[in-house]
């Protein structure tokens, strides 16, 4: 999934700008539901192409209000079992 965010001012005079970011994000999984049992095994990474960008912006704020987002690759992996009634 690609995800596009334009700059965006954070001050009332629209002088300070967060930067405009691109995020590249993936995920592949296997489920499959055999008799009263679902099965659901993923995959996935986050920011595949390292991108630094903020996470959180507070409007108004001092210039420099804004957390920083990891600028590193991010993997997860998952497993989702379940009985089915």
């Amino acid at each position: 999934m690609a995800l596009h965010r334009d700059a965006m001012p954070f001050t009332s005079d629209g002088l300070n700008k967060v930067d405009a970011y691109g995020l590249l994000n993936a995920k592949i999984g296997f489920e499959r539901t055999i008799k009263h049992f679902g099965i659901d095994l993923f995959v996935g990474a986050n920011n595949i192409t390292s991108t630094k960008y903020s996470y959180m912006v507070f409007v108004n704020q001092l210039p420099d209000a804004y957390m920083p987002a990891p600028n590193k690759i991010n993997y997860f992996t998952g497993l989702n079992l379940k009985y089915i009634f």
